[in-house]
């Protein structure tokens, strides 16, 4: 549970800062502010996934509440429009803010009357529920409700126009809109005993602060359909629905439907091995326990797990199959059909799934949450997407043509399969996609796309060419490239060498033929090779830490960058003492209990405060920036260097320092980046996977 209290909610400059997100499980969420009042062209009530998990489209956008009590009106709800207005006001009426069971609710208290509201979504469906309970109140509450409406793609703005009106069809207690001639229709109506007047007019000039930092367009209409009514005695409620399905599909759904998605929240915990009632403990709180810590991330990791479909392949029996085709052997397949498969959302709100993101976050998503099966499902259907041995680096919005300028995302995937293999005690699916593995590697040593393969000189791994990012520090802007670390990157060849390493155990244990043996040694030879070039290359004398690229167009990059962690995490890859110098480098000049920078300090490229339009923005974005992701590689090399009692005894210390941060941006999740100077704000996404995933993963990796 999160809990902001009163004093917190009517401070607008506070409040305005903390968001909630719920998401359904196929790409759509709902999101706004505490208070109600949207602050990017992200928010809205229902975001649907039309083309899941992509195609996400702003329908409801908000609701404008009020309600008539005793002769009087209280406005409830909050707007933030041209010329800095605050138009309701309705933030003054609210008692208190809370994220409970993962499930946004505002308490309104007007004079001696209670009103509770809910927002959560059907799981798997483009469906949002806002629930208005009449707790407490003298006499009956006559509550109106003005549903705000769009109807656009979620990186876009709206600008209304006078002959614009959305066509607009009555349903009971609500109705059915279709924008234009050829949008897919969306139904809004409030369940039970609700009227729908039809009014059809827009409100003009809602401004986006947030958009406003960022540089972008920041001014947007919304439509009003119409207005809805209905009378509440005390102890009634009464449900709007907002949905893609029409109210015949989802009237059977709203019977219980808070009970159920309450019931799924609880169980996700009971699958991560977490009590319930860890989740009634204010997590952000400097007194909470642990795993009330711990249970909020195990919530936010399931906003970032959502379903795709994919052409997969069906056994003469009916079972889906999802190794590859190129499989040896190949599986008995019937005609290809569309198969749904987990996946994972990079971020909220404006990312979709990328390969990279995808399998650093995966162990930690899923792996101490109880979805072992579904890390399996992930893995196998990336395999499907492998051309010339890169998986994607993500799956774009529009179009299904996936992008593959990516050096590491592949070899996060060896880094995935291996933990699979550690937590599960099995390396069937490893082993299952040994073929393909060796594809993999075969196509970094002949050499693939952007540059990418191995040296033969010293066995390391290169990638690169001018205006292609792709590593994990990828900002771009045009044909600019913020970082663009062509060469040979730090840690890029030590996931090489990590993938060589994993693939040699497993030619060992798949089998003795001669064929795999034969492949074994070469692959021996290939890590041996890389190993001995690793240290000999890598160790920079002159700062006792490992350079950042070496072989780069100007020759090695000597810039102190936490990139390093991911070869200081693996036993044995360099001597313990230059190992024991690197980190103390790195944890002096980089570490911050909010994630490691990305430059120290006196790097004259160093930039504090990530702000500004895109441009200043992506250049402040890995040269300083604090990323959280970073904190699991960190303790890894802890871990490895210093022992695991010393990793555990830093991570714990950590932890009140973070715990706070579930109380801001977005509540109950961790967020993309933080300012590099102190008090280091939370920037970029509000919710990101791989920073919940790691902190995840190394929360339940020590018995705390």
């Amino acid at each position: 549970m999160i809990l902001i209290p009163r004093d917190v909610c009517v401070d607008l400059d506070q409040a305005l800062d903390k968001e909630w997100l719920v998401a359904n499980g196929i790409g759509g969420y709902a999101s706004s502010t505490i208070v109600g009042i949207n602050t990017r062209r992200y928010h809205g009530l229902l975001v649907a996934a039309l083309e899941p998990p992509v195609g996400r489209t702003v329908l409801l956008a908000n609701i404008n509440e009020e309600a008539e009590i005793d002769g009087r009106t209280y406005y409830l709800a909050s707007n933030e429009y041209a010329g800095e207005k605050i138009q309701p006001t309705g933030f003054v009426h609210i008692e208190e803010f809370a994220i409970r069971n993962g499930l946004p609710s505002t308490l309104f208290r007007m004079g001696d009357s209670l009103l509770h509201k809910t927002v959560w979504m059907e799981h798997r469906h483009n469906t949002t529920y806002v629930r208005y309970s009449y707790l407490e109140g003298d006499g009956e509450c006559c509550l109106i409700l003005h549903p705000l409406c769009n109807y656009r793609d979620y990186h876009e703005i709206t600008r209304g126009v006078f002959d614009w009106d959305f066509g607009v069809e009555a349903v009971e207690g609500g109705c059915k809109i279709k924008a234009r001639a050829d949008s897919e229709p969306f139904w809004i109506y409030a369940s039970p005993d609700a009227d729908f007047t039809h009014t059809g007019v827009w409100y003009w000039n809602f401004v986006y602060r947030r958009e406003v930092e960022r540089g972008y367009t920041d001014k947007e209409d919304l439509y009003l359909p119409g207005v809805i009514r209905v009378v509440l005695q005390p102890g009634e409620e009464v449900t709007l629905i907002a949905s893609t399905e029409p109210p015949e599909e989802t009237a059977i759904l709203i019977e219980g439907a808070l009970e159920r998605e309450e019931e799924r929240q609880r169980n996700l915990l009971a699958s991560a091995g977490i009590g319930i009632e860890a989740d009634k403990e204010d997590a952000a709180s400097p007194d909470a326990s642990e795993e009330a810590f711990i249970a909020q991330l195990v919530l936010a990791a399931d906003t970032f797990i959502v379903r795709r479909p994919i052409l997969g392949f069906v056994s003469p029996e009916g079972t889906p199959i999802l190794e590859s085709p190129s499989s040896n052997p190949k599986p008995k397949i019937q005609n290809p059909k569309s198969i749904e498969v987990p996946t994972v959302i990079a971020g909220y709100h404006w990312f979709t799934d990328w390969g990279r993101d995808t399998m650093v976050a995966l162990p930690g998503l899923m792996l101490p949450t109880g979805r072992a099966g579904e890390a399996e499902e992930v893995l196998r259907a990336f395999a499907l997407f492998l051309r010339d041995g890169l998986l994607p680096n993500n799956f774009p919005d529009a179009g299904s043509v996936p992008h593959y300028n990516t050096a590491d995302a592949t070899l996060w995937m060896f880094v995935a399969l291996e933990r699979l293999w550690q937590a599960t005690g099995s390396p069937q699916v490893a082993q299952d996609l040994y073929p393909l593995l060796m594809e993999v590697i075969e196509k970094h040593v002949s050499g693939t796309l952007y540059g990418i393969g191995v040296d033969p000189q010293d066995g390391l791994l290169r990638a690169g060419e001018e205006g292609v990012q792709l590593t994990w520090m990828d900002a771009k802007v045009g044909d600019w490239v913020a970082t663009p670390r062509i060469g040979k990157p730090v840690e890029i060849n030590a996931l090489w060498i990590a993938a060589l390493r994993l693939m040699e155990r497993l030619a060992i244990s798949l089998s003795p033929n001669s064929k795999l043996k034969t492949q074994n040694s070469k692959l021996v030879t290939l890590a041996r090779q890389a190993e001995e070039s690793f240290r000999e290359r890598f160790w920079y004398e002159g700062g006792a830490y490992l350079y950042d690229v070496v072989d780069g167009p100007d020759g090695d990059d000597a810039s102190l960058r936490p990139n390093q962690l991911i070869a200081l995490a693996m036993s044995d890859l360099l001597p313990h003492d230059q190992a024991r110098l690197a980190l103390s480098a790195v944890r002096e000049q980089l570490f911050t209990p909010y994630g490691l920078r990305t430059l120290p300090p006196d790097d004259s490229r160093y930039v504090g405060v990530y702000e500004g339009a895109r441009r200043e923005r992506d250049a402040a974005y890995h040269n300083g920036t604090v990323w959280t992701w970073l904190l699991g590689p960190y303790f890894d090399a802890v871990a490895t260097i210093e022992g695991d009692s010393a990793a555990h005894a830093e991570f714990r210390a950590t932890l009140p320092r973070l715990r706070p941060h579930l109380a801001d941006a977005g509540l109950g999740t961790i967020s993309e980046i933080f300012d590099a100077n102190t008090p280091h704000t939370p920037k970029g996404c509000i919710s990101q996977a791989w920073s919940v995933a790691e902190l995840l993963r190394w929360s339940t990796l020590q018995e705390l």
